[in-house]
């Protein structure tokens, strides 16, 4: 595992906790899909409130499936995996295979916003990240 890519889910962790919240806002729309990586349409009757992200540490080393279906999630958010991991984990809940590139951060949020009921704060962190990414690429240290 790479270090960026480290860097990537945690992040990307972070921003998904940030959208997320213990219910669905008065505007979330009843039904929502989004369209992953694979370009699989995944349907949702109203935005997931449990959602596991899995960790490439999870890849590499494999999943603890049992585990993942204690949290009885809503979706499950990933990266590219082997087809036998990914059908073992839409076994448990709808999965959402999503780029696992840092270049690709502020993307990624646009997509699953909408999917969590959270299309403005996605917005919002989306820019966010995609302004810090351009002033690291940039060398730029200072802070806002």
């Amino acid at each position: 595992m790479t270090a960026r890519r480290a860097l990537l889910l945690a992040v990307v962790a972070v921003l998904l906790a940030a959208c997320g919240n213990s219910a669905p806002p008065a505007s979330a729309p009843a039904e929502v899909s989004v369209v992953d990586v694979r370009g699989q349409r995944v349907e949702f009757a109203a935005p997931p409130q449990r959602v596991v992200l899995t960790t490439y540490r999870q890849v590499l080393d494999g999943y603890d499936f049992e585990s993942i279906a204690a949290l009885r999630p809503d979706a499950i958010v990933t990266v590219p995996d082997d087809d036998a991991a990914n059908n073992r984990l839409a076994e448990i809940a709808p999965l959402v295979v999503v780029d696992g590139q840092l270049d690709f951060v502020g993307t990624r949020l646009q997509m699953l916003g909408p999917m969590l009921g959270r299309t403005d704060r996605a917005t919002e962190l989306s820019a966010t990240m995609t302004d810090g990414l351009d002033q690291v690429s940039r060398g730029d240290r200072t802070s806002r």
